[in-house]
């Protein structure tokens, strides 16, 4: 047994708080290392407020929760040992003051879950701090030799003292005055007392030094289980809070954080004491485990959109508790294709192809019951319909002459439907009039000097059509539908490759794209889109490329610490190829 708890102290024995020590310290050596992220996506995505939390940012819950899907799921029975050593120590520490049997119990089961690959860190920091707890209490209640010495040296003075003093009174008394015996004589500068009032000023030293170092050490425990809650990992916390009780045999214990601390779980009025963190934990707990049952549910039924929101949910509170780690990866890839179809079919509406859109349409409803697919109908024929109308105006107008209402017809015609199949029966029909030919090709030139090649594209059979006979425009005019083509190319397949978990091959592709066509907007939105999550790759790559020219040395240092980092990274690998060649190359001779 390595710690007993009696009567509001927590006494340590010498021996087994040697053995706490030197195990605490073996194990923190090889586990007390920061947190890592690996398999906590969802790091950092919510704040707490008044013991709630609320998400911090939309898009990258979203982008997290996705990478989440794509990742395996940590292996039920590794999950469920965690957990379960988890709970048998929270049990054994009980809500109370936990029994020197159970509170020693808890502290093995501690130093095992430090050891598991799944703590990361949580379990080893806990350590950490009840190390340092146990080394104060135990100094508290042995004193270091010095202080022992200091105090005994206060005895001796103490009572050097006292015999000098009496000695004097006796020989300055009146009787052996009077018989001539001794005389009286000033009481000389005491180097005793001066000694003892030095001696008791160091012990007064040392124990206001002990009492700030427990008062330390109740902080970082109480910081340390706030930590843990604010984090994410709620029965790491309430472990925290439970040791807290069972070291310093403390029932109700009231939070002496700072105020913006506390207000991340209480009022700016109220005083928190350190239950409420495990009450808050337990209560977070409880609703992530039930979204994680209804998510199965859903699923179970076909509602894969509903089941999707509930997922997101338990992943913004939960995403580094081992239950959502270790859920279905069959479930997750479920929900994942729904997303992407989405995704898909909302691409196809923003480019109205209403053809693809409706292929969409009919296979999402097929795999989600609960999607709701009427807006998306709604959409598509109101689309069909507005450009069918405006087509039969654009030919009613060109079969009565009216060259520039038939031109504006069309043209609206092609925007509510680019791919409308009459669209060019009704073209090839008027094409032979000379003012309708330049009045398209006019409206060309506008959009190929904007380097609008989407609007090109949408106006492609008109444009066709009015070009055929100007071989320089139209040899422009198929260039620019090849450079539409090769940017919508780019983008569909950096959106594959974010949704094949490769963000950073898809976001060097849409920079790719933005540096080949820089007037373009449409791969700068999707490039922005794709940044989050490898900031360092993009910042360091345009610092490396800002000093190419002027300092290429640095600029290759930088290349070669991104590639380290990032050893998959083409634009890196060009970046220290290019430079390496520029720097080794041979002086060039003169004359």
């Amino acid at each position: 047994m390595l710690i007993r708890v009696v009567a509001s102290h927590c006494r340590i024995t010498t021996s087994s708080l040697r053995m706490l020590v030197l195990v605490g310290c073996a194990s923190l050596s090889l586990h007390a290392a920061p947190d890592s992220s690996n398999g906590n996506t969802g790091d950092g995505l919510v704040i707490w407020k008044e013991g709630h939390c609320e998400v911090v940012d939309a898009d990258r819950l979203q982008k997290a929760f996705e990478d989440y899907l794509a990742q395996p799921a940590v292996p039920e029975s590794e999950a469920r040992s965690r957990s379960g050593k988890l709970q048998e120590a929270i049990t054994l520490l009980g809500p109370g003051i936990p029994t020197p049997d159970g509170l020693g119990k808890a502290y093995r089961l501690v130093q095992q879950l430090a050891g598991d690959p799944l703590d990361q860190g949580r379990c080893g920091e806990l350590l950490n701090a009840i190390r340092k707890i146990s080394e104060v209490l135990a100094r508290q209640k042995t004193p270091p030799s010095n202080e022992a010495a200091l105090r005994r040296q206060q005895e001796i003075l103490s009572w050097n003292i006292a015999v000098g003093k009496k000695y004097e009174e006796l020989v300055n008394t009146p009787s052996l005055r009077s018989h001539g015996k001794t005389s009286p004589k000033p009481s000389p500068a005491n180097a005793d007392e001066q000694r003892l009032s030095e001696v008791m000023s160091e012990i007064r030293r040392m124990e206001l030094g002990g009492e700030v170092t427990e008062l330390q050490v109740r902080l970082e425990l109480q910081d340390i289980a706030l930590r843990l809650l604010t984090r994410g990992d709620y029965l790491e916390s309430i472990l925290a809070v439970r040791f807290y009780r069972g070291l310093f045999d403390d029932r109700k214990v009231p939070l002496r954080l700072d105020p913006e601390a506390k207000l991340q779980i209480s009022t700016a009025d109220s005083t928190p004491n350190l239950g409420i963190l495990e009450t808050i934990a337990t209560q977070t707990l409880g609703n992530i485990n039930r979204k994680l049952a209804d998510t199965t549910a859903l699923i179970q039924c076909g509602s894969l959109v509903d089941a999707s929101k509930d997922l997101t949910a338990a992943f913004a509170q939960g995403s580094r508790t081992v239950e959502v780690r270790s859920y279905p990866g069959e479930a997750k890839e479920k929900i994942l294709l729904q997303i992407r179809a989405e995704r898909k079919l909302n691409e196809f509406m923003d480019n109205k192809d209403y053809e693809s859109a409706q292929e969409a349409l009919t296979t999402i409803e097929g795999q989600a019951t609960d999607f709701q697919g009427k807006d998306y109908r709604s959409a598509i024929e109101s689309g069909k319909s507005l450009s069918t109308i405006h087509l039969a105006a654009a030919r009613k107008a060109g079969l009565e002459g009216k060259n520039d209402e038939m031109l504006k017809e069309l043209k609206q015609a092609t925007d509510f439907w680019p791919k409308n199949p009459g669209i060019l029966p009704v073209v090839s029909e008027f094409q032979g009039s000379a003012s309708i030919q330049r009045a398209v090709i006019e409206e060309y030139d506008v959009l190929y000097a904007a380097h609008k090649v989407k609007e090109i594209a949408r106006g492609k059979e008109r444009f066709e059509a009015a070009l055929a006979s100007l071989p320089t425009r139209h040899s422009e005019f198929v260039a620019a539908l090849a450079e539409g083509q090769a940017i919508d190319e780019g983008m569909k397949r950096a959106r594959e490759l974010r949704d094949f978990g490769s963000p950073v091959s898809a976001w060097e592709l849409t920079e790719i794209l933005c540096r080949r066509y820089p007037e373009q907007d449409d791969p700068k939105r999707l490039r922005e889109t794709l940044r989050s999550g490898i900031e360092p790759l993009a910042d360091g790559l345009g610092e490396a490329s800002s000093l190419e020219g002027a300092q290429p040395a640095s600029a290759l240092a930088r290349y070669l610490r991104l590639q380290r980092l990032y050893p998959r990274s083409e634009l890196v690998s060009e970046g220290v190829a290019r430079l390496s060649r520029r720097l080794l190359a041979p002086p060039s001779s003169a004359g």
